[in-house]
């Protein structure tokens, strides 16, 4: 702070997100801002008289809520970690962690911004518990488009019908059906729905073992904010198989709010506003809160302080574009709009151009190994996005993975396609996690202490469909995690003029 000292202040003093400053030595607490005396419960006076880990259960005083060991304080550095705090009145808090080195009064200290996220982890806590609880009943509960295109099936289904997710996601519901159900009751439940909304009938359907179930079924529409339907739920169970009263409150309430609220595709600018806003909170704080102080010290960018803050000022700034250009793709590619600018490239050129773009990034936290065939091949699609899929899984795969866990990056041809492997030593995938990994917003539940939105891979399956290919992963949780990437050299109705490597670096 030195001559900046009063502008620095007020600038702490009155910023909105709770922040303190710590001695990491002594762990004394030299000051606090009013954002964080509101938050905690304490006076000023009290909270001065607190060391850090006061602020933790006695019994959780070194372990964040990803039951993950940490240091026993927050350390100086850009990645966010979940904590449990307590008020002054004993009241627990999740709160996101960010500690950044500065300076105090001439002596090297700690500033910690803490974001509340309780409720956001109470709501995400009430609809995991709902959902584990939705897939134990024997309810096979599917989404499909107008067309009756299958976009979500809830694993329960595979319990009732016995096919996985994999196998169904992008297929007709149609295909369900047994060859000796009366299609003439299948036109008259239609009729039915077009114009009541909701219909409830026996339908007979051919599980994966090929045995006929007779089920009873029922279809609504799920509508848009002005009413006009956009996708169809489709409810299916053993009309024998009674549900206990407790069950059927819990179904009712999920198919009619919760449930509806979590998969339906037009509310999920709700959650993304509510993951996006959260995720942009802390980079965009220490954004504003580091151009601030360049902007106090004038023209001394030549001073290593001055420095490091541009240099936390760009990662921040690349963090945030990528997301943003993550999601606009996404949003494109949902509405029809995405059109790949197909060109000829050098894909061996690029998985080296991406490795050792991140070992730029994370020096010798992790050592990155790139493996590329001598035998050049030229491949076609969109390089732009290519390139965002691979960095997409460079990020997940040095995120997930401890300090010194090695990354791998391999590309190999097989006949007509390219290869990619991208290898890491990291938390890997539990089991039940598997078939979600590539939905939109998804995280496993060994990841949430991370930052992140579950978006990355998404884009990643998206891009890689639009190029006719494949992705798939192989994971073991605490030993890592391999995904595949397939892609054909050639692309469907593309003539290369020329062999002008796009280069967007």
């Amino acid at each position: 702070m030195q001559r900046n000292e009063m502008s620095y202040r007020m600038l702490f003093v009155s910023h909105p997100t709770p922040m303190w400053i710590y001695d990491p030595e002594s762990m004394h607490i030299l000051d606090v801002n009013e954002a964080a005396i509101k938050l905690y419960g304490y006076s000023h006076e009290d909270f001065l008289k607190l060391n850090p880990r006061d602020l933790r259960p006695a019994e959780d005083a070194s372990t964040p809520v990803s039951e993950t060991r940490q240091p026993e304080e927050p350390q100086a550095t850009n990645e966010a970690t979940e904590w449990i705090h307590l008020r002054q009145d004993g009241t627990p808090i999740n709160v996101e962690i960010v500690a950044h080195a500065v300076e105090f009064e001439y002596h090297k200290a700690r500033l910690v911004m803490a974001t509340d996220i309780t409720l956001q982890r109470r709501a995400e806590e009430r609809l995991r518990l709902d959902r584990q609880i939705l897939q134990q009943l024997p309810v096979a509960i599917i989404i499909t488009d107008l067309d009756r295109q299958i976009l979500y099936w809830m694993a329960a289904s595979e319990f009732v019908l016995g096919f996985s997710a994999e196998e169904m996601l992008g297929s007709q519901i149609d295909a369900l059906q047994s060859p000796d159900f009366d299609f003439e009751i299948y036109r008259a439940m239609w009729r039915q729905l077009a114009k009541n909304g909701r219909v409830v009938n026996s339908v007979l359907v051919r599980t994966k073992a090929g045995e006929d179930l007779s089920l009873l079924t029922t279809v609504s529409y799920l509508r848009d904010d002005q009413g006009v339907p956009e996708k169809i739920i489709w409810v299916m169970r053993d009309a024998e198989e009674r549900l206990d009263m407790e069950e059927e409150r819990l179904l009712t309430r999920l198919l009619e709010s919760e449930l509806t609220d979590a998969i339906r595709m037009s509310d999920l600018r709700d959650q993304l506003v509510s993951m996006v806003a959260h995720e942009f909170k802390s980079p965009l704080t220490a954004i504003k809160l580091y151009r601030d102080i360049i902007a106090k010290q004038g023209h001394a960018t030549d001073k290593p302080r001055v420095r490091d803050a541009l240099n936390r000022i760009d990662t921040q700034i690349t963090t945030l574009i990528d997301l943003v250009d993550d999601l606009i793709t996404l949003n494109q590619a949902s509405l029809g709009k995405l059109v790949p600018v197909i060109t000829a490239f050098d894909l061996a050129d690029l998985c080296c151009r991406v490795s050792d773009h991140w070992t730029g990034i994370i020096g010798d936290r992790h050592p990155i190994v790139c493996e590329v065939p001598d035998n050049k091949q030229i491949i076609e699609g969109d390089m732009r996005l290519i390139k965002r899929v691979l960095d997409n899984l460079m990020s997940n795969a040095v995120k997930y993975s401890p300090v010194g866990g090695r990354v791998t990056l391999i590309l190999h041809w097989e006949d007509a396609d390219a290869v990619i492997h991208v290898k890491d030593e990291g938390i890997g995938i539990p089991e039940a996690a598997k078939a979600r990994v590539f939905e939109m917003f998804e995280r496993a539940e060994n990841a949430l202490h991370l930052s992140g939105t579950g978006v990355g891979l998404a884009y990643c399956r998206m891009v890689i469909d639009l190029h006719h290919g494949t992705i798939n992963f192989n994971s073991v949780p605490d030993r890592g995690t391999t995904f595949v990437v397939r892609l054909p050299l050639k692309q469907p109705g593309y003539t290369s003029v020329d062999s002008e490597f796009m280069d967007e670096d």
